[in-house]
């Protein structure tokens, strides 16, 4: 599982070397402010990050630029997980668990996206 995990993560990624043009926004998740970035074209790919991470760990320059190599056919997004970087953070325990998987649908509908890829990391 590792192994295929790497090859679908080094296929989306690339090299990392050349800095992506990537937009980004705001959605609303039941309440809940998600911020997320796109970038390319093609068949989707959602990145999701692990705990105490943020989107920002596939890829970002020192200025916050996105390093993200959509060249590979994918049209790549990646999120921060509500509690995490740039999303809201709310106080209330319910407001996590199966919301946060509800973010990931939310999203998708949000961008018009009927199904998608997923790939996600947590140490």
């Amino acid at each position: 599982m590792a192994g295929c995990f790497g090859l679908v993560l080094g296929l989306a990624l690339g090299p990392m070397a050349g800095l992506a043009r990537a937009e980004d926004g705001f959605f609303d998740s039941n309440g809940v402010k998600i911020y997320y970035v796109t970038e390319g074209e093609g068949e989707p790919l959602v990145l999701i990050h692990g705990w105490m991470a943020d989107s920002s760990m596939w890829g970002r320059d020192q200025r916050g630029n996105t390093k993200l190599d959509a060249s590979v056919g994918f049209k790549l997004i990646a999120f921060d997980c509500r509690g995490h970087g740039k999303s809201d953070k709310p106080h209330d325990q319910k407001q996590y668990g199966t919301e946060m998987a509800a973010d990931v649908v939310r999203l998708l509908d949000h961008l018009h996206i009927d199904k998608a890829h997923l790939v996600g990391y947590s140490s």
